[in-house]
């Protein structure tokens, strides 16, 4: 193949830079007390009913991004022209479960019609972008445990092509998944997670973080060695202190991403 032919079909690098960020990490026993108390935004009209029927990634994903927003001094921002993107893993997977079980047993009538509407893969972002009147893009990608990757490729395509002033990453999921019996009682709750990211093309400060993507094609020896992106590596990277520990990903099917700071060279996650 023409070696120009060849260059100038290699994806280039993209980057784009983290405005704020928030990570929560809640039993799944203890979402009832955020469903009614979630957080406040400065300026809008939220109220907690709107989460009376979410499920319960939905309820810690709107919790994390509020708690970004007021960590961060977004209040005042206009994010109407913003897009969201939600990535469940195995949304409303217990829940269904039951409803499933309800259904044998009592019929139709024995399920909630609110069930479906509020544990399909669009249920999380919807949701979000009604809380923060947002009219740009809104939808969920993934929704497996390889969803991390798609919806972090999706981001980087919105935010790098698209018009928008900003974009919402939120990527939900359960650690561990919830445990459920014969009779759909769930015996090991666990706990339920959400990381919620406010990205933009340009950063107005050096020092913030920022998520740079290379094709793997450019980085073999990383993309092979790399462990792959996770909820649980995402949280301790965006709590993480210490410059020394920003790490590389690899983000399946397509190359590694970093979070980097100025001054700062990414390395290997263990």
């Amino acid at each position: 193949m023409n070696a120009a032919l060849s260059s100038r079909r290699t994806p280039a690098s993209l980057e784009c830079a983290i405005l704020a960020h928030g990570a929560l990490q809640v039993p799944t026993d203890q979402v009832a007390a955020l469903r009614r108390n979630p957080g406040k935004i400065t300026g809008k009209e939220f109220s907690p009913a709107l989460l009376r029927f979410a499920d319960e990634q939905t309820v810690v994903g709107v919790a994390t991004v509020l708690q970004a927003i007021e960590r961060h001094g977004l209040s005042e921002t206009d994010f109407t022209n913003w897009g969201i993107l939600g990535s469940p893993i195995f949304l409303g997977r217990s829940t269904v479960v039951q409803a499933i079980l309800r259904f044998r047993k009592e019929g139709a009538w024995g399920v909630s019609p609110h069930i479906i509407p509020h544990r399909l893969l669009h249920a999380v972002s919807g949701t979000v972008s009604q809380v923060l009147g947002i009219h740009g893009p809104n939808y969920g990608v993934g929704g497996g445990p390889d969803g991390l990757s798609e919806a972090l490729l999706t981001a980087f395509t919105l935010i790098t092509s698209d018009n928008l002033p900003g974009l919402w990453l939120l990527l939900t999921g359960h650690d561990p998944e919830p445990v459920l019996d014969a009779q759909g009682q769930i015996t090991s709750p666990g706990a339920c997670q959400a990381v919620a990211l406010a990205l933009s093309r340009t950063a107005s400060d050096r020092q913030q973080r920022r998520l740079c993507l290379t094709p793997y094609s450019d980085e073999k020896r990383a993309f092979t060695e790399a462990s792959l992106v996770s909820l649980p590596a995402l949280r301790a990277a965006l709590e993480a202190t210490s410059p020394a520990s920003v790490p590389l990903w690899r983000l399946d099917g397509f190359g590694t991403m970093s979070m980097m700071r100025q001054g700062v060279q990414p390395r290997l996650a263990a």
